[in-house]
């Protein structure tokens, strides 16, 4: 689109300095006689100086006993005579050269200048259409109509969602091979040499039940069961994470499991997730937007609006967080304190 733009602007302004002259009448100056418009008074004055040096050397000649008196007058009457034609083609010269054909009268051409900016944007149009072929197509992938093949593990990745479809296992595991083409090192890999979810699942869930693990290793591992569906065993091992290291990390993934995924009984347990959070972190977004949306959920409408308000603030810098809090606060205002519609959480 910007491309598109600079070549119109570019166009307009050199329709304007190249054919202006062709819309205003008092741009059409004249343009002076030329190199050939005193080319008569040249010829003359080459005649003249021709025919004076003549008459000079016959006078010289006869002056010096040269030639006789009689062929002086002869020679004399005949450069005399050459001298009266050559100032009578003078005369015809200029007689020809009218005052109307020299004075310059200002004209406008509309049509012509019309004709010359149409085919000056078509030209200039089409070549940029042309040059534009060549150019990357942004929102397209090139590995989708295969002008870029994908090695063999990552393309039977991307083909595992679509092949299992309603299956949030397998869509998981997709996913993250996709994400994760190579496997490391000691890493489980399925026979075709993407990495084994399930079996680095179970690897994980074999360290954590059977040990001490650390914080990290539960929080892998929630993540893990809430990807594969298990919101129970995500919780519980979330809650476990959150109760060995109260820290932000561990609550908040503790609190947005139980918002998202625990439904309306434990939005109480969500709540106060945040509130252990925002004690921390009092101008955390992340754990404000979600307070808020637990508040609404409860219909504590003058909470959360308070809350909103306050988070609009800390996210000016992210758009689609503005826009995502003002929409709820604009709908937040059309109801009354009691009531509030259910939101969708982002």
């Amino acid at each position: 689109m910007s491309g598109i733009l600079t070549w119109l602007i570019l166009c307009a302004l050199a329709a304007t300095a190249v054919l202006l002259p062709l819309w205003l009448r008092s741009a059409d100056g004249p343009l002076g006689r030329g190199a050939d418009g005193d080319e008569p008074e040249r010829q003359w004055q080459n005649e003249k100086d021709r025919l004076v040096g003549e008459l000079r050397d016959l006078d010289r000649a006869f002056a010096e006993g040269r030639i006789d008196e009689s062929i002086h007058d002869r020679q004399r009457a005949a450069l005399s005579a050459d001298a009266e034609r050559a100032l009578e083609r003078l005369r015809q010269a200029r007689a020809s050269t009218t005052a109307g054909d020299t004075l310059h009268v200002p004209r406008r051409y509309p049509v012509a200048a019309a004709a010359a900016a149409v085919l000056l944007f078509g030209v200039s149009g089409g070549a940029v259409m042309l040059s534009a072929r060549g150019d990357i197509v942004r929102g397209t992938s090139p590995h989708a109509d295969g002008r870029i093949p994908l090695p063999a593990a990552q393309a039977s990745a991307n083909a595992a969602p679509s092949a299992a479809q309603g299956s949030p296992q397998a869509t998981a595991q997709a996913s993250a091979q996709a994400a994760a083409p190579a496997a490391p090192a000691g890493m489980p890999t399925t026979a075709d040499g993407a990495p084994d979810i399930g079996a680095m699942v179970q690897r994980l869930e074999a360290r954590v039940q059977g040990g001490e693990p650390t914080v990290e290793e539960m929080l892998m591992l929630g993540r893990s069961y809430r990807a594969l569906g298990r919101t129970d065993d995500a919780i519980a091992v979330l809650k476990r994470a959150a109760d060995r290291e109260a820290r932000t990390d561990t609550l908040f993934a503790y609190g947005e499991v139980l918002f998202r995924d625990g439904g309306e009984a434990r939005l109480d347990e969500a709540a106060a997730v945040f509130d252990r959070l925002l004690a921390q972190a009092p101008r955390m977004p992340e754990a404000l937007w979600y307070k808020s949306l637990t508040l609404v959920k409860r219909h504590k409408v003058d909470e959360a609006r308070g809350i909103l308000r306050d988070l609009k603030g800390l996210v000016v810098g992210n758009q689609d967080a503005t826009r995502a809090v003002g929409e709820l606060l604009a709908v937040l205002d059309q109801v009354g304190p009691a009531m509030a519609p259910r939101p969708q959480s982002n």
